[in-house]
């Protein structure tokens, strides 16, 4: 919530809506040293969307891959992506 993502919102929206925040955020984890990110993938099916009325459900999840992918190559220390998939 520190970083403006409201909670009356699907975080995982903000990967189309607000890539460069995601990509800010996978980045703070890796300049703390972080071996593994998650892609912000958790939430990113069709029941858990539906709920705030998003049905792009494939462009959500293959932006938050590519943002974290672009993320471990801009903080150049061999962090590992790993997918968020949740219930």
């Amino acid at each position: 919530y520190e970083q403006g993502m409201l909670h009356t919102r699907a975080f995982e929206e903000a990967n189309v809506t607000n890539a460069s925040k995601v990509k800010e955020i996978h980045l703070s984890f890796i300049e703390a040293g972080a071996n593994v990110i998650e892609t912000n993938t958790f939430s990113a099916n069709k029941y858990c969307l539906q709920r705030f009325g998003i049905d792009n459900v494939a462009e959500i999840n293959a932006a938050g891959v590519r943002i974290a992918k672009e993320a471990v190559v801009e903080g150049g220390k061999g962090t590992i992506v790993a997918g968020a998939v949740g219930p």
